[in-house]
């Protein structure tokens, strides 16, 4: 019994690392392909990548925030933005670093 109850607690604790290995790889690589989506085209498209970060969340549940960060004026376009998008200021921050978090 004693070893049927040690093959129990040792099957169950594999599991749960395998699970718990799962999670952290999907933690990492959502991130890395969030970065690559900004380094293949679409750094600069502040609406496209505030719905991409929004879509990230919806399709990760798991996942508490998802977001996307660009120094004040990194892309050029701080103020073009704003002026044309004036429903996205919240994607700003004071000093025109764009931030949209979800």
């Amino acid at each position: 019994m004693v070893d049927s109850a040690e093959n129990t607690i040792k099957n169950a604790t594999e599991k749960v690392a395998l699970e718990i290995n799962k999670s952290n790889l999907e933690a990492l690589t959502v991130p890395k392909i969030m970065a690559m989506a900004q380094e293949n085209g679409l750094f600069g498209k502040r609406i496209e990548s505030v719905a991409y970060a929004k879509d990230i969340l919806k399709r990760y549940p798991q996942f508490t925030g998802s977001y996307f960060g660009y120094e004040a004026n990194a892309d050029q376009n701080d103020s073009a933005y704003i002026q044309y998008n004036p429903d996205q200021k919240k994607a700003m921050d004071e000093t025109g670093r764009f931030l949209p978090y979800w």
